[in-house]
């Protein structure tokens, strides 16, 4: 059975690392996980599950969702201050179509949640759809993605750090490799 993030990243050509997506979306770098609900998170099957849950009705189990949310983190940067304003104007002007939270912006980072919007489950063109719209805001703000360690633009390649999937120039990873 093939995963929602290999589905996923089918969808909106991105590469996968373990359990996170990442790549390009109208050149902002992303990257995602989509997470198991509480539910289900937890046992490896069935008879477990109604033992975890202490639920006396398997079909509760078996039509419960099973993915909630997808977590994202972006890197992007811009020549000019960050703007959180402008960023959760998006947001909230969007907030019927996208349910998006907890939004931080960290040093050309920025990290939310998105939680499924009238449907069972998330669905992968709500997320390829939101990908798509965010960074073409993001864009006429004018942010782009770069080398997370020195803001160059040639040469990017990607390398897992932190938990994640981070895009790096030649030139830092060179520098890494001798320290």
């Amino acid at each position: 059975m093939v995963r929602i993030e290999e589905k996923l990243a089918k969808q909106v050509d991105f590469t996968t690392k373990d359990d996170t997506i990442y790549g390009r979306v109208n050149d902002i770098f992303y990257n995602v996980k989509i997470i198991k609900s509480k539910k289900t998170a937890q046992p490896n099957n069935l008879s477990e599950t109604l033992i975890y849950r202490k639920e006396k009705n398997p079909l509760a189990f078996i039509i419960s969702p099973k993915y909630e949310t997808a977590v994202f983190d972006v890197f992007a940067t811009r020549s000019k201050p960050v703007d959180l304003v402008e960023l959760n104007d998006f947001i909230e002007t969007n907030y019927f179509i996208y349910k998006v939270y907890k939004m931080n912006y960290i040093e050309d980072h920025f990290s939310f949640l998105l939680d499924k919007n009238q449907s069972f489950n998330i669905k992968i063109p709500y997320i390829a759809q939101f990908m798509n719209d965010f960074s073409n805001h993001l864009k006429e703000l004018d942010y782009y993605s770069a080398c997370t360690k020195c803001g160059s633009t040639d040469n990017i390649t990607c390398k897992p750090a932190r938990g994640m999937v981070i895009e790096i120039c030649t030139a830092c990873a060179l520098k890494e490799t001798a320290l």
